[in-house]
């Protein structure tokens, strides 16, 4: 088939009715992609004239052209059936990550300004309403990809079918409580017009479709005005229920988008210090959340927080584990009915590792990672000797110039150093961090990521004597934090247990490589103490992080770990100096080890048999790894949660069951299929694969899970050899390495 026919293919695919056309021109946010279509057909010769009128004269003559009945697909399918069965139905052989490279290779050729298609936005569409705009413009990406290159089936398998399988769009419902959140633009001098306002709406408008997609139906998720300078968005609490947990999706949803948002606007050209965004987050029943809303965005307060909650919205942060560091007492005002009202503000986020990435500083030309910017940063933030003031005058706008104007802003100084981190530009970081401690010494989340800065510095270190200078400095800074912040948070003890676990580990790969070590028994002792008092703080500090965590799931996972590692070295010490011995213990000992650990944590019972136990440890499990990974949307750390669920269904349990390894071996897959998606941004993944925390990219952590499959795939064989009933048998004193070490 020539070119021509096979362009008018894709573009009937992605538009096979003049009505489906009209739709699409409806949305406003669609121009950019109506122009590039245009431009398309107009250099294909389709039409002799840009207009939109012109593609829908060409789409109806050759609707009415068509002869053959109208294709119905199969009843019982659905689009995640059509993309399992892509072979079958598609004529498409391709792995999901090369059939979203060929659709994204197409666009780009074609000059299509359709969104990209990414494995993740494939993931929401099996399982999620196509209820946005931005969905429903994917689904046509890949229309035009199947028009294209599968012109003989196009003709069936066209947007409007594709749209026809996906999950229904659900019914607006008239709830009655949930998360409502505010925006306010106060000016203190500077004007706020139409166009600000404009982009304010269109900001918030656009996170919500591409990352609160699960909100955007009906009357939710949509942003409305309350007056003129002042938006807000409801998320409905789905659940009916008077137990404040439910409100967790919601509450999630409008804490994330208030972090988007804090960041975006700092970066905007709108911003200044004479122009104000408050931001509030209320929760309840709808009727009543103005008479608090509007109060929380127009009260003054020291220092000028951005975010403030409610004293239900606080409440219901702590209980559903939404990881922010909240203003230690809050500010009390009385309403105009006499009611007194607590206003509480968010201080700072755990971003690091729960709050996903700013799409502007991921695209932020000085933040990349090729040579030309590295230079460009490297000059911005270390002043050489031979550079003049004009070197640095004459560069465009860029992130580290804004926050260098208002360094008193936190939030976009850690959002900086955190999208720096996880592209592995450490000392950069380091740098950025050192001005936000300059204005606040005392910030928690600033002090903890420059102590896990310096832990991966030490990791990355080419020898051991340099790797222990940096680990004391990390060190150094978990004690400041100790002494001088408000500093009983789950978050900031595992990282400072993950520090000792990582030195212990450093020193044990130390150990196994230098073959002097053998020969000189003095020196071999002190390297065994130092690892197992390390493992001891460790634990010591994981015990305190179940102690203030409401949830514990992340502090009670990793104490499993290191008393597993702990036992290993225990049961055999020749692991110190003999590199070609895997890091494993026998069944029993790992056995004991899982048990133990589920009696602190509260996971067993004595009333209960042991089948029945483990049955509901493992259910337990599960459910702890949903919850955890509800609580986090950054995309660069979900695929270690997945991980760590796999081997604590598969490391950490006394028996190993059939379901427990098909568990882990989808948490696995899903990992590997999150890791694969975030390559296409740069980013790395903080990843455990090597049994303590680590940045690593994509690439190796996706080896690593690759690993792990292969061990599954093995011991799922050894287990269907030797097992009769349900349970296993077949592990008995076997002595074989686990998930958690593999990789070391």
């Amino acid at each position: 088939m020539k070119e021509k026919e096979k362009d008018i293919s894709a573009l009937l695919a992605a538009f096979p009715t003049p009505q489906s056309w009209s739709a699409f021109l409806q949305n406003s946010d669609n121009d950019r992609i109506r122009d590039t279509l245009m431009a398309f057909a107009f250099r294909s010769g389709f039409i002799r004239t840009m207009d939109v009128m012109a593609v829908e004269n060409f789409i109806r003559q050759h609707a009415s052209r068509r002869t053959r009945p109208a294709f119905v697909p199969p009843g019982h399918l659905d689009f995640e059936e059509l993309l399992d069965k892509k072979e079958e139905f598609l004529k498409i052989s391709l792995s999901a990550r090369g059939l979203t490279e060929r659709i994204n290779a197409l666009l780009a050729e074609k000059q299509i300004a359709l969104p990209k298609v990414t494995n993740s936005m494939l993931t929401r569409l099996k399982r999620e309403p196509v209820d946005t705009a931005y969905k429903q413009s994917v689904l046509r990406s890949l229309a035009f990809w199947i028009g294209h290159e599968r012109p003989d089936i196009a003709a069936d398998w066209h947007y409007d079918i594709l749209l026809g399988i996906c999950r229904e769009v659900r019914h607006p419902e008239n709830f009655q409580e949930g998360a409502r959140i505010g925006f306010a633009l106060y000016s203190r001098g500077d004007v706020i017009d139409h166009e600000i306002l404009g982009w304010l709406k269109k900001t918030v408008k656009s996170y919500i479709d591409q990352s609160i997609g699960h909100f955007s139906y009906g009357r939710w998720g949509k942003v409305r005005a309350h007056d003129i300078t002042t938006l807000y968005v409801d998320f409905p609490k789905e659940t009916q229920s008077n137990n404040l947990i439910h409100y967790q999706q919601c509450l999630r949803s409008a804490t994330s988008l208030a972090h988007q948002m804090a960041i975006r606007w700092a970066l905007s050209p709108y911003s200044t210090k004479n122009r104000f965004l408050s931001i509030a987050i209320v929760v309840g029943e709808y009727a009543s959340l103005d008479n608090h809303l509007l109060p929380l965005l127009n009260a003054k307060l020291p220092d000028d927080p951005v975010i403030r909650i409610s004293d239900m919205a606080r409440q219901c942060v702590l209980i559903n584990d939404i990881r922010v560091v909240l203003c230690p007492e809050p500010t009390e005002t009385t309403l105009f009915n006499g009611e007194s009202f607590a206003i509480w503000w968010i201080e700072a986020f755990w971003s690091t590792l729960y709050f996903d990435f700013v799409s502007e500083l991921l695209a932020d030309p000085i933040l990349q990672n090729h040579p030309a910017a590295v230079e460009k940063l490297n000059r911005l933030l270390w002043r050489l000797p031979d550079q003049g003031e004009a070197d640095t005058a004459e560069d465009e706008a860029n992130a580290v110039t804004a926050f260098f104007k208002f360094p008193q802003n936190s939030l976009l100084g850690l959002e900086i150093a955190k999208t720096l981190y996880y592209r592995r530009r450490f000392s950069e970081a380091l740098e950025i961090l050192r001005v936000v401690l300059s204005i606040n010494p005392t910030d928690l989340i600033a002090r903890t990521l420059r102590m896990i800065l310096l832990r991966n510095m030490a990791l990355d270190a080419p020898t051991f004597n340099a790797a222990c200078g940096l680990f004391r400095q990390a060190m150094k800074e978990a004690r400041f934090i100790e002494t001088n912040c408000s500093c009983e948070s789950e978050d900031f003890y595992c990282e400072y247990a993950v520090l000792h676990m990582a030195q212990a580990m450093r020193t044990l790969r130390h150990s196994r490589s230098d073959p002097g070590i053998v020969k000189d028994e003095e020196a071999l002792l002190a390297l065994k103490n130092n690892i197992y008092a390390s493992l001891a703080a460790a634990q010591d500090l994981f015990e305190n992080g179940i102690a203030v965590s409401p949830s514990a799931i992340r502090s009670a996972y990793l104490l499993g770990s290191v008393r597993l590692l702990v036992a290993i070295l225990k049961e055999d010490e020749d692991i110190f100096i003999n590199p070609r011995k895997a890091l494993a213990c026998g069944h029993q000992t790992a056995g004991d080890v899982s048990v133990n650990l589920h009696w602190q944590i509260g996971f067993r019972r004595p009333d209960m048999s042991e089948d029945r136990q483990s049955e509901v440890t493992e259910q337990l499990m599960m459910v702890k790894a949903k919850t955890h990974d509800d609580a986090i949307t950054l995309q660069s750390y979900r695929p270690t949660i997945y991980f760590c669920n796999a081997v604590a269904l598969l490391d950490l349990s006394p028996t190993t069951t059939v379901t427990a390894l098909k568990s882990a071996e989808q948490a696995l897959l899903t990992a590997r299929e999150i890791a694969e998606s975030v390559k296409k941004d740069d980013v790395c993944i903080y990843s455990f694969t090597r049994t303590y925390g680590e940045m690593i990219p994509a690439d190796e952590f996706i080896g690593h899970i690759n690993n792990c499959l292969r061990f599954i795939e093995q011991t799922a064989k050894v287990e269907a050899a030797g097992q009769k009933g349900k349970r296993s048998a077949a592990a008995g004193k076997k002595i074989t390495p686990g998930l958690m070490t593999l990789n070391f």
